[in-house]
């Protein structure tokens, strides 16, 4: 479902108001995690379950830390995700560059990390380059503020990316299926 420009902007106004809400109630550092998708399709069943993974690996990687408040919202502007935690602000925010950076979609993650006082963290705060273009590889932000690449071509990116990613996903299940399947069939008695 196509998002309009305006709902776009609303939707991003009220996730700056949840932000400040979270500091202001928790006094915490705050992760907010989004997916970085171009176009008016901000929400679908590819996005949802990329979204999915994200989480998945978020709360895996916090697992060892107490996570204050957590909250998922899935939404036709887009997926967002609120993790208030309990460690320190630089902390969350090289946990969160690792996950972007290992993840097959994690290209596709947002994961701003705010700390008690409102202030964003910068990937460099963790040794950390920007991010390549999504298209041509170009180093920085180059590419997407002087709008070098049109939406047909962004949009082809994030599909090869989620294809990539779905698609490995699915052979590690069938082989996972495969070799339970072996193993409950010589487990099986009496045979028939």
């Amino acid at each position: 479902m196509n998002t309009l420009l305006n709902e776009i902007l609303l939707a991003r106004e009220a996730r700056v108001q949840k932000q400040n809400h979270l500091l202001t109630q928790f006094k915490k550092p705050l992760l907010c995690f989004t997916m970085n998708i171009p176009g008016p399709e901000k929400y679908n069943r590819d996005v949802s379950i990329g979204f999915a993974v994200g989480n998945w690996l978020l709360q895996d990687a916090l697992r060892e830390y107490k996570v204050l408040h957590k909250e998922e919202n899935r939404l036709i502007t887009g997926c967002e995700a609120y993790y208030v935690v309990d460690m320190p602000a630089p902390e969350l925010k090289r946990l969160a560059v690792e996950l972007e950076n290992i993840a097959p979609v994690g290209r596709l993650f947002d994961m701003d990390v705010l700390d008690v006082r409102g202030n964003r963290l910068d990937r460099s705060l963790v040794n950390v380059n920007s991010r390549d273009c999504i298209v041509c590889g170009a180093p920085g932000r180059g590419c997407a503020s002087r709008r070098l690449h049109t939406l047909d071509e962004l949009q082809a990116a994030v599909a090869k990316i989620m294809e990539t990613h779905f698609l490995q996903m699915d052979r590690d299940t069938i082989a996972a299926l495969a070799v339970q399947s072996l193993l409950d069939e010589v487990n099986t008695t009496p045979k028939p």
